[in-house]
C-alpha cells in the first residue's frame, strides 16, 4: 500500500510538471517606487530567465512590453483581475498565464564607502480563469538573508532585486539553477598617523549591559573553564548585539595554572538567541609579542550589523558577522587594559577611533584590496 501511495504521488507530481511544461506566459515587472523604474528591466529579465529554466514558454520582449502597456491596471498591486478582463487584455497574445512581478527596494550609503540595499519581491501568477497564486520574499536584511552591498548604488540594487526575485520564484516552485548570492564588501582598518580634522565620532557601543538580550550570550560557566562578561554593543540597526567574553581555563594537571582567551558572542536581539561566535584569542598561552590582556576591552559595529570591530589588550580585529570571517587584525601597542571605540564619517572617509587609558589612535575604514 505504501508503495502504491508513493507511485501515485510520483504520478501526480509528474502530471504537474507536464502541465507546467510548455505553458505560455507573459511577465510584467513593476517597481513600487517610480524613482527605481529603470530597474524594472532587471526584475523582468530575471523572472523570464527563471520561467524559461522551469520550461515555461515566455512571450517575447516586444509583445510582453506591448501587453503591459495596454493593460494599465496591472500596475496596481491591489487590482483584481477577472476572467473576462484576462481574455480582453491578453487573449490575442495566446498566453495562459500572466506573471506580475512587484518589487520594492531600499538603498542607502554606508560610511561613504559603499551602498547597501534590500528588496522584496512578489510573484503573482494569474491564469485565464482568474485563479491567483502569490509568492513573496520579504525577509532580506535580516540574519540569514543579508542585504546586498555594492561599490555603486546600481550594483547593490541590482543584486538585491535578483536575489528577491529568486526567493519569490523558489517559493513558487520555479527552477532556480544559479541563485544570485549576496554581495558583500569586506572592510578593513588602516592606521593613520594624525587625527583627521574636524572629526565627529560617535561611540560604537552604548550602555546596554542590562538589556534582556544580553543574557542570551552563552558564557562558559564550567567548574574549570569559565567566562566573564567584558564589552557589550548593539548594531546601529538594532538587530544584533555583541557580548565580549574573557575566557579562562584551569590546568588541573599543571599546578592549577590559568590560561586566558577572548571572544565575542553575536546575539539576534529580536529572537533572543546567540547565532555566531568570534574567537579573537583562543584560551591558551599568549603568542610572541602579546603582552596585554586577551579580554575584549571594547567592541562595536561599523555601518550595520555585518561589520564588527573588537579591541583586546593585544589586537584590533575586524569581523564579518554574516560570513563568519575575520577581515583584519592589527597589533596594538602599550598593552591597554581599558578602551572605547568610536565610529564616524569625515567628508568622504570613515574612521574608527580607539581611546585607551594611554592614547587615542585613529584608523581609516577602507575596502579590502
Amino acid at each position: 500500500m505504501r508503495h502504491l501511495w508513493l507511485f501515485l504521488a510520483w504520478v501526480f507530481a509528474s502530471g504537474l510538471a507536464v502541465a507546467q511544461e510548455g505553458t505560455k506566459v507573459s511577465v510584467a515587472a513593476y517597481m513600487s517606487d517610480p524613482k527605481f523604474a529603470a530597474y524594472e528591466k532587471v526584475a523582468q529579465a530575471r523572472a523570464e530567465e527563471l520561467l524559461n529554466d522551469s520550461k515555461y514558454v515566455v512571450l517575447d520582449e516586444a509583445k510582453a512590453r506591448q501587453l503591459k502597456k495596454g493593460w494599465v491596471d496591472l500596475a496596481d498591486p491591489g487590482h483584481v483581475i477577472t476572467a473576462e478582463e484576462f481574455v480582453k487584455r491578453a487573449g490575442r497574445y495566446d498566453i495562459e498565464k500572466i506573471v506580475r512581478v512587484g518589487v520594492s527596494v531600499s538603498v542607502k550609503p554606508v560610511l561613504g564607502l559603499f551602498y547597501t540595499a534590500t528588496a522584496t519581491a512578489e510573484f503573482r501568477i494569474v491564469d485565464k480563469s482568474a485563479k491567483v497564486q502569490a509568492f513573496t520574499l520579504n525577509e532580506m536584511g535580516t540574519r540569514g538573508v543579508p542585504p546586498s552591498d555594492g561599490l555603486t548604488e546600481g550594483a547593490a540594487i541590482s543584486n538585491a532585486i535578483q536575489r528577491a526575485v529568486d526567493g519569490a520564484a523558489q517559493r513558487a516552485s520555479l527552477t532556480v539553477v544559479s541563485p544570485a548570492l549576496p554581495k558583500g564588501v569586506p572592510l578593513v582598518l588602516e592606521a593613520v598617523t594624525t587625527a583627521p580634522p574636524e572629526t565627529e565620532l560617535a561611540p560604537a557601543s552604548t550602555a546596554v549591559n542590562d538589556a534582556p538580550w544580553v543574557s542570551a550570550a552563552k558564557l562558559n560557566k564550567e567548574t574549570w573553564r569559565g567566562e566573564d562578561k567584558a564589552c557589550v554593543a548593539v548594531s546601529p540597526d538594532g538587530q544584533v548585539g555583541a557580548v565580549g567574553g574573557y575566557t579562562w581555563a584551569v590546568d588541573r594537571l599543571g599546578g592549577l595554572n590559568r590560561t586566558y582567551g577572548g571572544r565575542v558572542h553575536l546575539v539576534d536581539i529580536a529572537g533572543g538567541q546567540e547565532f555566531n561566535l568570534h574567537t579573537v584569542h583562543p584560551v591558551g598561552k599568549r603568542e610572541s609579542g602579546e603582552d596585554g590582556t586577551s579580554s575584549p576591552i571594547a567592541c562595536g559595529f561599523i555601518g550595520n550589523w555585518r561589520y564588527l570591530v573588537v579591541a583586546t589588550g593585544n589586537v584590533l580585529s575586524c569581523y564579518d558577522v554574516e560570513r563568519g570571517a575575520e577581515t583584519c587584525r592589527l597589533k596594538l601597542q602599550g598593552a591597554p587594559k581599558q578602551a572605547q571605540l568610536s565610529v564616524g564619517r569625515v567628508g568622504n572617509a570613515a574612521y574608527v577611533a580607539l581611546q585607551t587609558e594611554k592614547a587615542k589612535t585613529y584608523y581609516r575604514v577602507v575596502l579590502a584590496k
